[in-house]
C-alpha cells in the first residue's frame, strides 16, 4: 500500500511540474508560428481535432490510466491554445473532455459518467484545462498589445 500512495504521489508531483512548466513555457516564448490572419480558421480547428483524437487514441490503446491520460490530454489542449490561440485552445479543450469522457470513464461508450470520482477528474480537468486557456490566451494579447 505504501508503495501505491508513493507512485500516487509521485505522479500527481510530475504532472503538475510538468504542467507548470508548459505554462511557463507558453507565457514566455515568443510566438512561434507567424500569424498571417486574425480571423479563425477550419484548418485550425480540424489540425486541433486531429491532434486530440490521436493523443486520446494513442492513450486508448497503450492502456494508459485514465489519470495519465488526463495529464497528458492537459499537456496537449495547453500546447493547442499556445500554437492556435484561445477559442481554438477552449475547443480542444471540450473535444478532449468528450474524449475522455467516451473513452476512459466509466461507464466506457457513454457521455455520461457515473462514478463521483470520475465526475470529479472530468470537472478537473475541464477546470484546468480552461484555465489554462486562458492564462495562455492573456498571455498572447499582453505579448501582441
Amino acid at each position: 500500500m505504501a508503495g501505491f500512495i508513493a507512485g500516487l504521489a509521485l505522479g500527481c508531483l510530475i504532472g503538475v511540474c510538468g504542467t507548470y512548466a508548459v505554462l511557463f513555457l507558453a507565457a514566455t516564448t515568443p510566438e512561434p508560428i507567424p500569424v498571417r490572419m486574425k480571423e479563425f480558421s477550419a484548418l485550425k480547428f480540424a489540425v486541433s481535432l486531429l491532434a486530440i483524437s490521436a493523443i486520446g487514441g494513442a492513450c486508448f490503446k497503450l492502456n494508459a490510466h485514465k489519470s495519465t491520460t488526463v495529464l497528458v490530454l492537459l499537456l496537449g489542449v495547453l500546447l493547442v491554445a499556445r500554437l492556435s490561440g484561445i477559442v481554438v485552445g477552449l475547443f480542444a479543450s471540450i473535444v478532449s473532455g468528450i474524449l475522455l469522457s467516451l473513452l476512459f470513464l466509466s461507464p466506457i461508450g457513454s457521455l455520461r459518467v457515473s462514478r463521483p470520482s470520475d465526475q470529479f477528474l472530468l470537472a478537473l480537468f475541464l477546470l484546468s484545462s480552461l484555465l489554462g486557456c486562458r492564462l495562455i490566451g492573456r498571455s498572447r494579447s499582453l505579448n501582441e498589445g
